[in-house]
């Protein structure tokens, strides 16, 4: 048993499951959970994450959205236990998927994941034991791309399904921000930039001179910001029309001299 001063929670689809857990692990938060994430709980708000016969049981979308699930609740750093049907389960042993469906083979080696139902979908719910969920190992690399991979139990070893152990290894304070600000630039062309940081790599290209429409716009700019920078403040309307007035005027005097 843990520590009376360790909070312990626990969630499941199953309500008689939920039930019974609170009546016999009463210190523990017990809750009712749906299919679909995300769960009641705030983020980065655990240690230890133990998902034991969670993702042997999930549609494929539903896998992927419990990945996320996991991560934002999950402490940076912290670890993650989750078990998959796997090495065991992928050979020509009694359970394997060899087994039960010869299709299942087919569709493992091309997605890396199978979603078998012993039974007919109408009498049964989604997440229960009669869905059986096969993944290959670089199916479950994939999924937790974002965590680092500590330790795995092949479930060939001990007949059982796979059980492996990740570190949440998302980026904290100063590199996650660096990311965040470089990911919507990923895989798009690179741009000349006028930016220099101890910390932000930069790559700057000479794109030759600019055409006569980018030599205007810059003239405009430059201009613009002269007449902003030195027209008074608060003047009226009437003020700004005749400044124009004069200034086309002189403009055209001295067009007409040239």
């Amino acid at each position: 048993m843990c520590d009376k001063d360790v909070y312990l929670a626990g969630v499941d689809v199953n309500p008689q499951l939920v039930d019974f857990c609170k009546h016999n692990i009463r210190h523990a938060d017990v809750r009712l959970s749906k299919f679909w994430p995300p769960l009641d709980f705030p983020t980065a708000h655990f240690d230890l994450i133990y998902a034991v016969s969670v993702f042997t049981h999930l549609t494929l979308s539903a896998s992927v959205c419990w990945a996320g699930e996991l991560a934002r609740l999950l402490k940076s750093g912290d670890v993650l236990v989750t078990t998959f049907h796997g090495t065991y389960y992928l050979n020509e042993y009694e359970q394997g998927i060899c087994k039960v469906n010869k299709e299942g083979v087919r569709m493992l080696e091309e997605r890396g994941y199978y979603l078998h139902l012993h039974t007919r979908e109408s009498n049964n719910f989604l997440g229960s034991s009669d869905y059986a969920a096969y993944h290959t190992t670089a199916f479950m690399k994939s999924l937790f791309k974002d965590f680092k991979r500590l330790r795995p139990y092949p479930g060939i070893s001990h007949g059982s399904s796979d059980l492996v152990f990740y570190q949440d290894g998302r980026p904290t304070g100063l590199e996650a921000m660096q990311q965040q600000a470089s990911h919507p630039c990923r895989e798009r062309p690179m741009v000349s930039v006028g930016i220099h940081t101890t910390w932000l790599k930069v790559q700057t290209h000479d794109f030759g001179l600019r055409n006569s429409i980018e030599q205007w716009f810059s003239h405009l700019k430059a201009r613009t910001k002269r007449f902003y920078n030195n027209f008074p403040n608060g003047s009226s309307l009437k003020s700004v029309q005749t400044y124009f007035a004069i200034h086309t005027a002189t403009y055209n005097l001295l067009l007409g001299l040239t």
